[in-house]
């Protein structure tokens, strides 16, 4: 049941696709709920899954899948599911052995997808002035090492205290890495799921060195030919927003 998630939209009966002042666990139970299906709370991730987004917004567009996923990543929350299909909100166990090792050998394609406007050498965030403190600045700024060339992005937090800048920073990274993939097919039916630590080395990739990744997302795809399984890899770091060491080193 959880598939259908990935194929439809929003349906016109639970419009509006705006949400004020309501936490992922609202939102998530809301849209599963249209399909009889159960949201599950990870220990690791209460707290986020019951933090207070400002404003969320769905395009109409939207698959409920990608709607969810996204706003689970804003919180470094993953979003996948158990062997009943229920839905599964959780954060990966970065410190885990790996599920798989992968080489140039033991898969069939394997790719780098990267959005490459999407990825800053300097991560800053400001903090506005207050009432109480008026001629108070406080800025964080966080580095990407992928990034060689300087590509500075700064943004203002308009909200929130003055710790959570370097908090927004860190989000911040975090996001653009998620626009370093790796992708994967496998001539087969793997036992994987979103959130499991696979580790690779292919010097074609330009890792020359185990790397450990995060699986994102897994499809599998059954037909007359064969089954076959696609995988797309981030780093852990798209998940805690720490800075990442310089894998193609």
């Amino acid at each position: 049941f959880q598939w259908v998630l990935q194929d439809v939209n929003i349906p016109v009966s639970a419009y509006p696709l705006e949400s004020i002042n309501r936490s992922f666990k609202d939102i998530a139970t809301r849209l599963l709920g249209l399909f009889e299906l159960e949201l599950i709370i990870d220990p690791s991730v209460v707290d986020d899954a019951n933090a207070i987004y400002k404003k969320s917004m769905a395009e109409p567009g939207d698959d409920i899948a990608g709607y969810l996923s996204k706003l689970a990543s804003q919180r470094n929350m993953v979003l996948g599911h158990d062997p009943e299909g229920n839905i599964v909100v959780f954060r990966p166990d970065f410190n885990a052995p790996p599920k798989m090792k992968i080489t140039h050998e033991n898969s069939i394609e394997m790719g780098w997808s990267v959005y490459g406007q999407a990825m800053f050498s300097d991560i800053s965030v400001i903090r506005q002035p207050t009432k109480d403190n008026p001629n108070s600045t406080l800025v964080d700024t966080v580095k990407n090492p992928l990034v060689k060339s300087f590509r500075p992005k700064t943004s203002v937090l308009t909200s929130g205290t003055t710790t959570d800048t370097r908090k927004a920073a860190n989000n911040k990274l975090a996001a653009q890495l998620d626009s370093l993939k790796l992708a994967l097919t496998f001539e087969s039916k793997l036992d994987l799921a979103p959130g499991e630590i696979i580790e690779v080395e292919n010097p074609e990739m330009f890792l020359y060195n185990p790397t450990k990744f995060v699986a994102s997302t897994v499809t599998f795809k059954e037909t007359e030919d064969g089954d076959t399984t696609a995988i797309s890899l981030v780093l852990p770091e798209a998940y805690t927003g720490g800075t990442p060491k310089d894998i193609f080193a």
